[in-house]
């Protein structure tokens, strides 16, 4: 029950996540400002990753539970506020506080249950994780189209908020893990880690992989509204794109005893170049097409990290998850800060451009980071 209520929480995150992805064109419009400036309303949702850091220390002294009960809290906070929202200030707080609640969930639990069950099934249980997330992601853009068609946006926000309570009271029934005396860590100690070559390898891992993600899905959706599709055509395109995602999920179960975790995590980075490479030639039918391939290569990656990291840090592995989430909080908020600027400079194709850059430099960190864990 536990395993079944933590795939839920990700799920709803991953929901969460995605659904303005798929959106941008109906809430730029809900709230009058240029379709291109989307990417800004979600400034606030990455930035708050910053804190996470913070979540992972406090999770690895005091026990994973607490910290993740106080940040489903925060997650069920921000929904309430986005149903509430008269203007975009109040959003963009809102959007602030779901990613605060959303950065500390994803890390968390993998941290916990990386604590809770045995290492042997890490890679098994990192592929239902995967397919949880890869759920929302596919069902998010129709879900949430339908919702706010139908019923207004107000309404989709009600809709996550309660889900959202029922899961953060769910919480407080799931066993504690990580609190014995061997597992809290001291300051010096938290320093020293960061000390670590293979820690640092995997920032820089994180840090350009994650590259392709922030660019293709937040303007993705711009793209196709410029290029003339509609966002009922959009939300359906994204769906299609979680397929891809879906299955990634099944690649990671399938091969994760044959191949390795690492194997799998390499054979991603190469069909993410793949599916990208391609789309540099602007044919909408071609990025439409390929889409589903990128996200099968793009989701094997992220969904590998923080697995990986917590097989390698099963004592700091709060902490470490954390800190890397950071990295990706800080180059979020710079991308989703320029973003715009570079769209309209550049269009889409350089964006493109741009991913295929990021993940070819993960490449340069991949050895030296994975070769012993």
């Amino acid at each position: 029950m536990t395993v079944i209520l933590l795939l839920a929480l990700q799920f709803t995150a991953s929901v969460t996540m995605s659904m303005v992805f798929s959106l941008a064109p109906t809430i730029t419009a809900t709230f009058n400002i240029p379709a291109s400036n989307a990417s800004f309303l979600n400034i606030g949702f990455v930035g708050a990753g910053l804190l996470s850091p913070i979540f992972g220390y406090y999770a690895d002294k005091k026990g994973t539970k607490p910290v993740l009960i106080i940040g489903t809290l925060i997650f069920a906070s921000g929904h309430a506020l986005a149903a509430v929202s008269t203007s975009v200030e109040m959003y963009f707080l809102a959007r602030l506080l779901v990613g605060l609640g959303f950065a500390s969930i994803l890390g968390l639990i993998v941290s916990y249950l990386s604590k809770l069950l045995d290492h042997s099934r890490m890679g098994h249980t990192s592929a239902f994780l995967k397919l949880a997330f890869a759920l929302g992601v596919f069902t998010s853009p129709i879900l949430a189209g339908v919702l706010v068609t139908r019923f207004g946006f107000r309404f989709l926000y009600e809709s996550l908020t309660m889900v959202s309570l029922i899961l953060f009271a769910g919480l407080f029934w799931i066993p504690q893990v990580g609190m014995s005396h061997t597992d809290h860590l001291t300051l010096k100690e938290v320093r020293a880690l960061f000390k670590n070559k293979k820690v640092r390898n995997f920032m820089g891992v994180s840090l350009a992989t994650g590259l392709p993600g922030y660019l293709f899905f937040n303007f993705l959706s711009i793209y196709l509204s410029e290029a003339g599709y509609t966002q009922n055509t959009i939300s359906m395109i994204y769906s299609m794109i979680g397929l891809g995602s879906i299955a990634s999920a099944f690649v990671i179960f399938f091969l994760n005893k044959r191949w390795g975790l690492i194997r799998i995590f390499k054979t991603g980075l190469v069909v993410t170049i793949v599916g990208l490479l391609p789309m540099l030639t602007l044919n909408p039918l071609i990025v439409i097409i390929l889409a589903p391939f990128f996200s099968l290569g793009y989701d094997a990656i992220t969904g590998l990290i923080n697995p990986l990291l917590a097989l390698e840090y099963p004592r700091q592995s709060g902490t470490v998850i954390m800190t890397i989430s950071l990295l990706g909080a800080i180059y979020g908020l710079v991308i989703n800060g320029f973003g715009p600027l570079l769209y309209t400079a550049f269009g889409f194709g350089g964006m493109i451009l741009i991913a295929i850059t990021g993940t070819l430099c993960g490449t340069l960190s991949l050895q030296r980071a994975l070769k012993r864990v």
